[in-house]
């Protein structure tokens, strides 16, 4: 008699764990597989991703209003720039944009540059590329760090001796 109840009770633990890690299965994040742009006509996508909404502050600048464009095979990255360091700036500011994908790893980086600003200033932030961009438009999110002249100039060397 005990042996058959004991049996039961395995048999029903193992159902029931085999329920919870299929439950548990269905909510893993799966977003290296998601797809993160809308398809606005034959020749235009839009980056539609959660993370692109959200407001982001370095270096004394918040960037908000991000969106991210493929019309053809260019990608536009556009966001409203505002100086809220407490001071003007008075040369021109250089960022680095980084595209993450669903897995979070870098999917690539370029330039961008905006003109001085007076502070509680917005300037919109224009930067593109061109070529191969399928991984761009569909990224997970965009990480924006504030960079010298120097390093930019060397970071645009080396992405021209990496095309030759």
């Amino acid at each position: 008699m005990w042996k058959k109840i004991i049996f039961a009770g395995i048999i029903i633990f193992t159902a029931v764990l085999s329920m919870c890690f299929y439950i548990s299965m269905q909510f893993i994040d799966n977003s290296k597989e998601k797809i993160f742009y809308e398809i606005i006509d034959e020749n235009t996508k839009a980056n539609v991703s959660p993370l692109l909404g959200i407001e982001k502050e370095v270096g004394g600048f918040k960037i908000s209003q991000i969106n991210l464009t493929q019309v053809g095979q260019e990608v536009t990255v556009t966001a409203n720039v505002t100086n809220i360091s407490g001071k003007d700036t008075t040369d021109f500011t250089y960022f680095t944009i980084t595209f993450i994908n669903g897995n979070h790893e870098v999917i690539d980086s370029i330039p961008g540059i905006i003109d001085p600003l007076a502070n509680g200033a917005t300037a919109t932030l224009n930067s593109s590329i061109q070529g191969l961009v399928d991984d761009f438009i569909n990224a997970y999110d965009i990480n924006f760090e504030i960079r010298t002249q120097e390093s930019m100039i060397i970071q645009q060397s080396e992405q021209v001796e990496q095309t030759e």
